[in-house]
């Protein structure tokens, strides 16, 4: 009885849903990789076609439901379980991405590298959120150069994001994501 983890306990048990203390939920996003994404729910099965259930005159019996958002999916097939939604996508290669959003303290790290003060308060409910798009849109409105096709040309550089983001430890799939973004996209290299 030594080893009893109550937290894990009711974690796993779901008896703590409501309360937000006791969840180990992360804060991420699914990006589908498919434009929809099929659930059985009598067999928690995920798909990219409904066909791929059974066939035509199959599906009339089938509660099948479909989904082109991830957050609907996140919702209600992984139930707001980061955990859950990784299990899927293990188990589902190539319908969605899981991507972990990073806490706020390597959103503060992220900021610092790129010379933003991070307790600017215009950006504290982003970094609560570790919304890096909100960043990214809040960077832009103070640190850009007012162009609207490159806002960072001339200010920072992809490897100026790059370094940013390592040193905050975000993970590789944010780190594809953030590079992938249009305003950070077209910059310069080095």
């Amino acid at each position: 009885m030594d080893n009893f983890d109550l937290k894990k306990y009711l974690v796993e048990n779901k008896v703590t849903r409501n309360s937000r203390m006791l969840t180990e939920n992360e804060n991420f996003s699914v990006e589908l990789l498919v434009p929809t994404i099929y659930f059985n729910v009598e067999t928690g099965e995920l798909a990219k076609s409904e066909y791929d259930f059974g066939a035509e005159s199959e599906l009339e019996d089938m509660d099948i439901t479909s989904y082109s958002d991830g957050e609907e999916l996140i919702e209600w097939v992984f139930d707001n379980n980061y955990d859950t939604a990784k299990s899927f996508e293990r188990e589902y290669p190539g319908l969605f991405k899981v991507v972990k959003a990073p806490d706020s303290v390597s959103m503060r790290v992220f900021l610092e590298k790129l010379n933003i003060n991070p307790e600017d308060p215009l950006f504290a409910s982003a970094i609560e959120a570790g919304n890096i798009e909100e960043v990214i849109t809040l960077l832009i409105d103070t640190a850009g150069n007012g162009d609207t096709e490159n806002p960072f040309d001339g200010v920072y550089t992809q490897s100026d994001f790059s370094e940013a983001a390592r040193a905050a430890q975000f993970s590789e799939e944010m780190i594809d994501e953030l590079l992938s973004m249009t305003p950070i996209r077209t910059l310069e290299k080095g």
